[in-house]
């Protein structure tokens, strides 16, 4: 098992890369997750993910990205999530305050800067 969060997050992203199929557009899925943490670092990570709502590729990214959040060795989000929409119910309720809310974004910022090399 790796222990250390690169290795979690070049594996979960390796495994994101093989679940998410042949993507549309220019440049495929690189081009996609690219566009990610701009959206994050402008209009934050809760504003971001709605937006991934009416694009169907980038849904599919937030998916993976849920998917590495639920892992157990990260473990910052309920591993029940397994659409966009319940990964944005979670992000809104009361369990996830601020702090966590800072914590989700970091690491999703993180997972992202692997998955820009990889996918």
């Amino acid at each position: 098992m790796p222990t250390h969060l690169s290795q979690i997050r070049a594996r979960n992203v390796l495994a994101a890369k093989a679940n998410l199929g042949p993507v549309q557009g220019r440049g495929g899925g690189g081009n996609l997750v690219k566009g990610i943490p701009e959206k994050i670092i402008n209009h934050g990570l809760l504003a971001a993910a709605a937006d991934a709502v009416a694009n169907h590729d980038e849904s599919r990214v937030w998916i993976a990205i849920s998917a590495h959040l639920a892992d157990p060795e990260i473990d910052l989000v309920d591993p029940k999530i397994n659409n966009l929409h319940d990964l944005l119910s979670h992000l809104v309720s009361p369990e996830v305050d601020s702090r966590r809310l800072r914590l989700i974004t970091a690491e999703t910022m993180e997972w992202l800067n692997f998955a820009r090399r990889l996918i």
